[in-house]
C-alpha cells in the first residue's frame, strides 16, 4: 500500500504526500521540478520502495504447514 514519503501515512498510489503534508509544505503541491532537493530524494526513495513492494513474492512451502501434510499423508 503506498505511503506518504513523509510521515507514512497510507495514501492512494497517484500521490507521494498526504493532505496534512502538502499543508505543511505548500512546495509539493507544485510542480516536481519546483520541489525542494530533500523532497525530491524522498519521492525517488519512496518510488523505489514502491517498486520493490510490488515485485516481492511471498513463498508458502507446503513442509511448513501441518494441514497440508495431514492431506497428503494422512493423521
Amino acid at each position: 500500500m503506498p505511503e506518504c514519503m513523509i510521515c507514512g501515512k497510507r495514501i492512494t498510489e497517484q500521490f507521494w504526500v498526504c493532505e496534512q503534508c502538502e499543508h505543511a509544505y505548500p512546495a509539493l503541491a507544485e510542480s516536481y521540478r519546483s520541489w525542494p532537493e530533500w523532497a525530491k530524494y524522498m519521492k525517488e526513495d519512496e518510488r523505489r520502495r514502491r517498486k520493490r513492494t510490488r515485485r516481492e513474492v511471498r513463498f508458502a512451502y507446503a513442509s511448513e504447514s501441518r494441514d497440508v501434510d495431514r492431506m497428503f499423508y494422512g493423521e
